[in-house]
């Protein structure tokens, strides 16, 4: 039983909620948002980026990548700062799977990893407490001569922010996108929610989400994660707020 949080990225179910918030798209404690390779597909033995967007409300959290190969790993770790996103720079010998966890601040300590636990985190996972550390996936696959250019989708057309801002605590707000090739939009929000898990992009790339605000009032910080199917994805996001009468 893995008693630490985990997620496979952008492999959210579609869902629906009647009439409200789907609870699945409610973020309550450290998150692992999102992790996209940059700018794509490595080349074997070639530096490449990979940018891991973190929901923190503590604050402080280590956040580490690493991905490894026959030979050996490559890792790369940081302490989370006063942005939700963390650049990183790794090696890929080959294709595989590169990791990504985050944990409170203290909790642990990546850079001091075994190559046992590397290699196989999920079983390091399950020692872990509930909400100090999680754990996710992205697929670094091998150089794709026809791969999508770019990997990750780009957002032509994203919602004014002010439009989450001072909102009636439970109202809905509707956010309307253009990302051209994305097939899929997941929405994520630490308080209020989005009323699906996931969201399907029109073909000439746009999608409408709804967003709820916090009842009772308060702020909230919200994620759209947009991905393009056997590809990338990129990240939107914004701080929101619901105002009491």
């Amino acid at each position: 039983m893995v008693s630490a949080r985990s997620l496979a990225f952008l492999a959210a179910a579609a869902s629906s909620a009647c009439g409200g918030v789907s609870d699945e798209t409610l973020l309550t404690g450290l998150t692992v948002v999102a992790a996209s390779l940059e700018p794509g597909p490595p080349l074997p033995g070639v530096p490449f980026g990979l940018r891991a967007t973190v929901s923190d409300p503590a604050g402080g959290a280590t956040v580490a990548a690493w991905l490894c190969g026959t030979e050996a790993c490559s890792l790369d770790d940081a302490v989370l700062g006063d942005t939700d996103t963390v650049d990183f720079t790794l090696t890929a010998e080959e294709p595989g799977v590169a990791w990504v966890v985050a944990c409170v601040a203290g909790g642990c300590e990546p850079g001091a990893f075994p190559e046992k636990v590397l290699r196989d985190p999920i079983s390091w996972m399950a020692d872990q407490p509930f909400d100090d550390a999680f754990l996710g996936n992205v697929f670094v696959p091998p150089p794709l001569p026809d791969a999508p250019v770019p990997w990750n989708p780009v957002i032509e057309v994203a919602p004014d922010p002010e439009v989450v801002l001072e909102v009636a605590p439970g109202a809905a707000r509707t956010l309307a996108f253009t990302v051209p090739g994305a097939t899929t939009a997941v929405g994520r929000a630490t308080a209020g929610g989005f009323g699906m898990a996931s969201y399907e992009v029109a073909s000439d790339g746009t999608v409408e989400l709804e967003w709820f605000a916090p009842d009772p009032a308060g702020p909230a910080r919200l994620y759209v994660v947009f991905a393009v199917e056997g590809a990338g994805n990129t990240v939107w996001s914004t701080d929101g707020s619901s105002l009491a009468p």
